[in-house]
């Protein structure tokens, strides 16, 4: 299984396995316990994956947490060698393994406790104030519709980048700023 993780690895981003540190620069967003803040004790565990299975072949893993587009785009320009939790939306023009190391994420939506509000159908949303993720893959119909919202250039869609966006995105909801994450 490590093996063919490592295989995977190295098909997936195209990484140079003649690297001169033989070492392999990993980054994503914070999305614990899948990867972690980069100054944690625990990175995440499909970060210890990678640091087991590349250590075996003498290579040194590099995880930096950066903001989810960032990362992307850096992965893509060959100025790190993988990034972490992607989806095949995330990236399209990326390889992704046959084999899945995390088989199911759902999305999910999420608002305070105390609120009346219940989702139906993407139209519910329409009266709610809707916070996400710039750059986050929710899924083909999400995803339409969250493009839809923000041509709208209204406050009806509130769109964060950068990093802690999941925890922002709570604070905001705690807030009052969104009803809707």
């Amino acid at each position: 299984m490590k093996q063919l993780f490592v295989l995977i690895l190295f098909s997936i981003f195209n990484i140079n396995i003649t690297h001169a540190e033989r070492q392999i620069t990993i980054a994503g967003d914070e999305w614990c316990p899948i990867n972690c803040a980069e100054n944690s004790s625990e990175l995440g565990f499909l970060i210890e994956v990678a640091e087991q299975a590349l250590g075996s072949m003498g290579y040194k893993v590099q995880y930096i947490e950066l903001p989810w587009n960032r990362a992307v785009k850096l992965a893509r320009e060959g100025q790190i060698d993988a990034i972490v939790g992607a989806f095949k939306d995330d990236a399209p023009d990326f390889l992704f393994p046959t084999e899945h190391l995390l088989s199911i994420s759902p999305s999910s939506l999420f608002t305070l406790s105390d609120s009346s509000w219940q989702f139906d159908d993407l139209s519910s949303l329409d009266s709610q104030v809707l916070g996400v993720v710039t750059g986050y893959d929710y899924g083909e119909k999400m995803n339409r519709y969250i493009a839809a919202r923000s041509e709208l250039n209204d406050e009806s869609l509130l769109s964060l980048f950068g990093n802690n966006v999941v925890s922002r995105n709570i604070d905001l909801l705690r807030n009052g700023r969104v009803d809707v994450i």
